[in-house]
């Protein structure tokens, strides 16, 4: 067994991949799986409606593939080519633009969410630099310093 204890959800998920039938489930959970279903009669009702959709599946004509059909799709299919061909060109142009395009874009959804942040981080109007800045100071000095003042 590989690990899990066998419970109503283990088998249903050995039933939904491997089918109905336990040959067909893996050897090393099988025996568990089939002890689990002697003991409990209400999953071996459900192992008996699966069963139903399996051979339903398996009554399904499988269709094949006809050697012209391949024929078609192989003559259909793009020739790989060697190298950069000049109108590949193009091509390149338009997805460096793109990447372009691409980080632009995620420069301003950055600067927009970082934005928030930051204004969190600039003093109030209560602080003790807002007021230094009322009263005529500013971050280069004062008026007077510039030959603004009077």
């Amino acid at each position: 067994m590989t690990g899990e204890v066998m419970n109503e959800d283990r088998l249903q998920r050995l039933i939904e991949a491997y089918g109905a039938a336990p040959a067909r489930w893996p050897a090393e959970e099988r025996a568990a799986a089939e002890r689990y279903l002697a003991d409990h009669p209400r999953a071996l009702a459900r192992l008996a409606a699966e069963r139903a959709l399996d051979e339903a599946l398996d009554a399904w004509p499988a269709q094949v593939a006809t050697f012209a059909l391949r024929e078609r799709i192989f003559a259909s299919a793009p020739i790989a080519r060697k190298g950069w061909a000049p109108a590949s060109w193009p091509g390149l142009w338009l997805s460096g633009a793109g990447l372009a395009a691409a980080c632009a874009a995620g420069a301003i959804v950055g600067a927009t969410l970082i934005a928030p942040s930051v204004a969190g981080a600039f003093p109030s109007d209560r602080t003790e630099a807002s007021s230094l800045l009322s009263d005529g100071l500013t971050l280069f000095g004062s008026p007077l310093d510039l030959g603004l003042g009077g």
